[in-house]
């Protein structure tokens, strides 16, 4: 039932594989729940090897948890702005020949 998205195309990056492995998860998830329906539950395996991604992080994905760029996202303590102005003020105190 599932179409490995890169046949028709090169490879896609990893994690829109992912979402697209996620997203043909429950769509073959929504056939299954269907009392009187003849699609059986979706194989967590055989869609992770469809779409060429790690069964273990297509688990963890289905079950809520976030994927690292977002984890890396909120261990960030600056914004870029501010990383900037820091790394100005430095190279200005720095061409005054003062300790930083």
């Amino acid at each position: 039932m599932s179409v490995k998205p890169y046949s028709t195309e090169p490879m896609m990056q990893y994690e829109d594989r992912m979402l697209l492995a996620i997203e043909q998860y429950y769509e073959e998830y929504k056939l299954s729940s269907n009392l009187q329906s003849q699609y059986p539950t979706p194989s967590v395996h055989a869609i992770a090897e469809d779409y060429s991604v790690a069964c273990s992080t297509l688990e963890h994905q289905l079950h809520g948890h976030s994927s690292w760029q977002e984890a890396a996202w909120r261990r960030i303590k600056m914004t870029p702005g501010e990383e900037e102005a820091i790394e100005e003020w430095c190279l200005t105190v720095a061409s005054w020949c003062m300790p930083l």
